[in-house]
This record gives C-alpha cells, structure tokens and sequence, in this order.
C-alpha cells in the first residue's frame, strides 16, 4: 500500500493535463488517505500564482486539507518568477531536493 504519492505537474494552467494533475492530487488526499506532495515544474509553476477559477480553487483547497505544494526553482528562474509570486505555502526547491522527494516517495506520477 502507498503512504507517500508525489504529483508533478509540468503543463500551463489551462491545459488538460494540469487540471487533471491537481484533480488527481486533491483525490488522493482527500479520497485516498495519501500523504500527497505536488511538485510543479517547467510550465507547472504558471498554476501556483494565484490564479481564479476552478483550478485555482482546487489548487487552495488542497493546500487547506494538509497536501504540500513544491516548485522547482530553476523552472522559477527560467520564466522570470521570483518565489514571492507564488501563492502563500508553496516551498520551493532544488534539483537535488526533488529527486529526494521522488526518491522517498513510493509513487510518483507526472501530469
């Protein structure tokens, strides 16, 4: 059985596959029983600026219920953002801090 499931999502908000990441993400936390980390990486990092509408609410609502929120710094740097864009909670790391989150995960899925 998993305990510790990683999201990553690496799409803009707007495409499919992002909304379906933070869907997935809010499921298992609150269906599942997981201990979830979503990591956003590359595009991923547009979803954690605060955004209104229905992702931007799942994305809070997951954040209330205990799932913890990553963003890698280099996809950050790479786009212009500083971490102070970034919606309150969200922790950012290092290359070296995300291969030990998928590293000490028992599942990691990509969106």
């Amino acid at each position: 059985m998993f305990s510790t499931v990683n999201v990553v999502v690496r799409k803009a908000p707007g495409q499919e596959p992002a909304v379906l990441g933070l869907r997935a993400a809010w499921a298992m936390l609150t269906n599942g029983g997981f201990d979830v980390r979503l990591l956003c990486m590359g595009d991923g990092v547009f979803n954690l600026l605060g955004l209104p509408g229905y992702a931007g609410d799942m994305l809070r609502r997951f954040m209330a219920e205990g799932g913890s929120v990553h963003a890698l710094g280099t996809s950050l740097e790479e786009r212009g953002l500083s971490p102070e864009t970034l919606i309150d909670g969200v922790e950012v790391v290092d290359a070296e801090e995300a291969a030990e989150m998928v590293q000490d995960a028992e599942a990691t899925t990509a969106y």
